[in-house]
């Protein structure tokens, strides 16, 4: 090769070396924030959040606590909190001698107080830092109380948390708790045999969700107002993230308002959830879920 032709090819090999690199430049970055924000499923959002921790590990988690975004925040925090010791005194055999330790759970509690300015339901305060813990595994919630449910007198096959009734009206059904109730059409849910109803209700608006007593599948909950109107928002709480479940009942649901946002707490056997949404849009304004789903970080590989 002359030295010319040299130069040239020389020229040219750099010259497609500079467009590759401009090229890779503007090329987006994958942002892990966006994609657990940006995720449409419990599913999808359950292998960005573990992607991005693996990647980042515990020194990079303990920076997002302070994320703006709360569930975020909220997931950061647990992961901060959770540190595995052994129980003090064995138990049953059904409980595991591993535990979370419950002082750390509980300044997350704290956290958790502050960052939603929610008031927690009791149940769910007592059964956030009653751990047990099957290492590399999973964790579960053994101990904690079930809910109390009785028959509707609307129909035999469902049922209503403790303190509220379902009856019937004209073409509808009738929501009361509190003194208070709520009325609206009968064809708004599926009313599948032997689901629970739950709400909350205020002057001339109430907010129903019916979910399945047995175990944390997603569910729907709604706003009403007025009498026997259509739904102002139909949304879906993802609840635990499990796909199918049966055996004694152990999934507890309560709706919590607060001046602008509806709060949603439950807990089943094998994970505790929290989810807002807005109170008059229904728009989701943050989900939290202690095993991201049923896709538990103890088994990530996070250093």
């Amino acid at each position: 090769m002359s030295c010319s032709n040299f130069v040239s090819a020389f020229v040219i090999l750099i010259g497609s070396k500079c467009l590759c690199t401009q090229l890779c430049a503007i090329e987006p970055i994958e942002d892990p924030r966006s994609q657990v924000l940006d995720s449409s499923s419990a599913r999808t959002r359950s292998k960005a959040f573990q992607e991005w921790f693996e990647g980042i590990g515990r020194a990079g988690i303990a920076k997002l606590v302070d994320d703006e975004d709360v569930g975020i925040s909220l997931q950061a925090a647990w992961e901060v909190h959770k540190k595995l010791v052994k129980r003090v005194k064995p138990v049953t055999a059904a409980r595991s001698d591993d535990v979370y330790d419950r002082e750390e759970l509980n300044q997350f509690l704290i956290f958790l107080k502050k960052k939603t300015k929610a008031t927690v339901p009791d149940w769910w305060a007592e059964s956030i830092v009653d751990v047990d813990v099957f290492p590399n595994e999973h964790h579960a919630f053994i101990g904690a109380a079930r809910q109390k449910v009785t028959k509707s007198q609307a129909n035999e096959k469902w049922l209503v948390t403790e303190g509220a009734e379902l009856t019937r009206g004209t073409n509808t059904l009738v929501f009361s708790t509190g003194g208070k109730s709520i009325e609206f059409p009968d064809d708004k849910f599926v009313h599948g045999s032997g689901i629970c109803f739950t709400g909350v209700v205020t002057d001339k608006t109430g907010f129903i969700a019916t979910f399945a007593p047995e175990a944390g599948q997603a569910f729907k909950v709604a706003r009403f107002e007025d009498k026997g109107n259509k739904p102002v928002w139909l949304e879906k709480v993802w609840a635990a993230g499990r796909t199918a479940g049966s055996g004694p009942a152990s999934h507890r649901v309560e709706l919590v308002t607060t001046e602008n946002t509806l709060m949603v707490f439950g807990k089943e056997s094998h994970g505790m959830y929290l989810e807002a949404f807005d109170k008059k849009t229904g728009k989701n304004l943050y989900r939290f879920c202690t095993c991201y789903w049923f896709n538990n970080s103890e088994g990530w590989k996070i250093k």
